[in-house]
């Protein structure tokens, strides 16, 4: 895996020319949930975090600088920050509710998360900072799982605002929001492409692709297994996700064509390994 060089500008995180950006995901094989990375292959994996916290849901920006991630160690789930290779981290959120599953854009430098601290679920945004927290959905259902699309302006989001989990859009002031999908089950986890045409998400233990608009649902990975979790890698051909066996059996980070075909176990660990992240995603 070629090395990120970095260059840092108005707070923001550019890549360098060759960056091929690591996959970070979560895993308890050291006891704990921590944050790890890994290369595309599945080799090289390095442990970013170690306390005896759950570090979860992390995030990576792209230019693969800088890593948000939510972790209990101060009691309740809170955002944090740390840099790519590990190292100290910073505390983004300070709040007595629970704040959860940060997704970053180093283009716009904002992040967004959910929050219970209004009584519900919340879609929140915030600098990268943890400063200017303001809460984008207001919704007495519940919001949660956003992503920021490639260039900041949309976030995708999952709800149960009309009965049950749907994926949802709308601009990153909070106007505009559009249902997406319209199923009996279950949508969430929704991921965008690095073109931002593109939505892959998890439909009951399955994983589908639709256009940014909400047209032409497509399975692209369905079976006996559960699947869930997908994410784009940096050049848009294939789709990182979690499969397992089954509900509370021990999932792997699995890899694949943009198609379905080519499904590849990367961890292949007795462990949980799950929420695999690249730049631009969560």
């Amino acid at each position: 895996m070629r090395p990120c060089i970095l260059l840092v500008a108005a707070g923001l995180f550019v890549p360098g020319a060759g960056c091929t950006p690591p996959v970070v995901f979560q895993s308890d094989r050291d006891g704990d949930s921590e944050i790890y990375k890994m290369d595309m292959t599945g080799a090289a994996v390095t442990q970013l975090t170690n306390n005896a916290a759950e570090d979860e849901t992390p995030s990576l920006a792209a230019g693969a600088a800088l890593i948000v991630y939510s972790s209990d160690q101060t009691g309740n789930q809170q955002i944090y920050s740390i840099d790519i290779n590990g190292g100290s981290q910073k505390r983004l959120t300070n709040h007595p509710d629970n704040d959860y599953g940060a997704s970053v854009n180093s283009v716009t430098g904002k992040i967004v998360f959910r929050s219970d601290r209004d009584g519900n679920f919340e879609v929140y945004i915030m600098n990268l900072d943890g400063s200017d927290q303001t809460n984008l959905t207001n919704n007495a259902n519940d919001d949660r799982e956003p992503v920021l699309s490639p260039d900041g302006s949309t976030v995708a989001f999952t709800s149960n605002r009309d009965g049950n989990y749907e994926v949802y859009i709308m601009k990153a002031d909070g106007t505009g929001v559009t249902r997406l999908t319209n199923f009996a089950g279950t949508d969430q986890t929704p991921a965008f492409s690095p073109d931002g045409a593109t939505i892959a998400f998890t439909r009951d233990g399955d994983i589908w692709v639709m256009a940014s608009d909400g047209t032409n649902q497509v399975p692209i990975m369905a079976g006996p297994k559960l699947e869930a979790e997908p994410c784009f890698s940096e050049d848009g051909t294939r789709i990182l996700y979690m499969s397992s066996a089954g509900i509370m059996v021990n999932p792997d980070i699995w890899i694949m064509n943009r198609d379905g075909s080519g499904a590849t176990n990367l961890t292949h660990h007795d462990a949980w390994d799950s929420y695999p992240v690249v730049a631009g995603r969560h």
